[in-house]
């Protein structure tokens, strides 16, 4: 009878313990939850404060995780969680500290840094991490991240804060284009009211002439100009000059997304056709469009009359999409896509790999052309680095016979291992920032369209 209390006794302490391991560790991936994470926070603050040490806190959110679940099911998203919280673990040290802590949402506590040097190499290594694709259930999956940093003591003396902070800033990257990172002292909160000027400002944006396009060249592997890519650019009288970052969200949210997508539209063909018109070769020109336009039922008659209007053959006007525009509404999306390669428009999806980024969803879509994202550009040649991604992205869409532009190109080592690994086209500052249409003129006057890289 006795043996038997006792091993009841155990076995009660045996639940005990799963339980309270329960209550504060996530289920899914055994990492600590919120709670826990503010308890050891705490601990190692107090370590860091009797030893005059630096911490980091950095929190990590999926880019655009909601559409992993809906279109591939939550099954294969919470596998991806797990594969993220494993390839998180293996980058930490036995100080440190990785938690989950929402559904898509991690947080890492890094002690014993070497000052703010070491702190802000940190982030950059794990979104470089972040950008290698994920083995889950037979597919292959991307799933970039948007980072926050908060920095003991210099941002916060306590867990509370210091999280916040890393929260806010996290939510600061996520506005300014996802899938980078940045600092809490780099949070800009636009106070409403300039919102609101800013907004009247836009309003009158298209009436006052402030938008116009500036075109960076598309070149192909021989540095010969084949393609334009039309960048919008707004000049305020006061402002200045305003990014799209900024103005294109507050243009969704304001209801005028549709009105200056249909004038890019227009102008695009209008500057292409009057090109054609002054007797230059024709010349694809490739215009954004955000995903508000897109899914408007009228986008399609938008572009029509943009190119009846212009009179431009539909051949030399092409439509940039982005993965989360084509993936919200898939099978529509596909629809949408067949009437425009009817037309005779070509489409391209940019910022490859930076989205949904499963491959499999790419052979029922009638495609043109990849875009690998700029940032898979950045560690192209180092050990580890994203290479072996940009060699995958290749060979799938030359199978798919689709062709692959590099956007971002900066360095000649990087045209050099794109030229290698089989890339079609490049974009970038190597050949110059987007300018005007009649610096555009200069080149295409050329005898030839070959140009050369800068050497600054």
């Amino acid at each position: 009878m006795a043996s038997r209390a006792a091993a009841l006794g155990i076995e009660q302490q045996e639940l005990a313990k799963r339980l309270a391991f329960q209550a504060q560790h996530d289920p899914m991936t055994g990492l600590p939850n919120r709670e826990r994470l503010t308890e050891m926070l705490e601990e190692a603050l107090a370590v860091e404060r009797r030893r005059g040490g630096t911490a980091a806190v950095l929190f990590l959110d999926l880019d655009r995780f909601k559409q992993v679940n809906d279109a591939l099911g939550h099954t294969v998203g919470d596998q991806l969680l797990k594969k993220v919280a494993e390839r998180l673990q293996g980058m930490v040290g036995p100080d440190d500290i990785v938690a989950r802590i929402a559904a898509d949402e991690f947080a890492l506590v890094l002690a014993g840094l070497e000052g703010a040097k070491e702190v802000f190499r940190k982030p950059g290594e794990f979104l470089e991490a972040m950008r290698k694709s994920f083995h889950v259930e037979d597919q292959e999956v991307f799933a970039t991240a948007s980072i926050g940093v908060s920095v003991f003591p210099r941002d916060g003396d306590d867990a509370a804060v210091l999280l916040r902070k890393a929260e806010r800033a996290m939510q600061c990257a996520k506005k300014q284009g996802k899938n980078d990172w940045r600092h809490s002292g780099q949070e800009h909160v636009t106070p409403p009211t300039q919102n609101l000027e800013m907004e009247t400002a836009l309003r009158h944006a298209i009436e006052n002439s402030e938008l116009r396009l500036n075109y960076q060249p598309i070149l192909d592997m021989n540095e010969e100009l084949v393609g334009l890519e039309a960048l919008l650019v707004w000049n305020h009288p006061k402002l200045g000059r305003i990014s799209p970052a900024v103005f294109i969200p507050l243009a969704e949210e304001a209801g005028l997304i549709q009105q200056i997508g249909t004038w890019v539209l227009h102008e695009v063909c209008r500057q292409n056709a009057h090109w054609q018109k002054q007797g230059y070769a024709p010349i694809r020109v490739a215009a954004n469009i955000s995903a508000l336009q897109f899914s408007r039922p009228e986008f399609f008659d938008a572009v029509r009359t943009a190119i009846d209007q212009s009179k431009l053959s539909p051949e030399w006007l092409e439509l940039e999409l982005t993965e989360g525009v084509i993936i919200q509404e898939f099978a529509e999306s596909v629809q949408s896509i067949r009437k425009l390669r009817e037309l005779g428009v070509r489409i391209s999806v940019d910022d490859f790999g930076t989205g949904y980024s499963s491959l499999n969803y790419l052979h029922e879509l009638p495609l043109d052309t990849l875009k690998i994202d700029r940032s898979f550009l950045r560690n192209l040649s180092a050990e580890g680095g994203s290479l072996p991604v940009v060699q995958t992205i290749i060979s799938l869409a030359h199978n798919l016979h689709l062709q692959v532009i590099a956007e971002g190109v900066e360095t000649l080592e990087q045209l050099e291992v794109l030229r290698r690994v089989g890339c079609d086209k490049i974009q970038g500052h190597l050949y110059g920032a987007a300018v005007p249409s009649c610096d555009i003129e200069a080149i295409l006057s050329k005898p030839d369209r070959f140009l050369r890289p800068r050497q600054d």
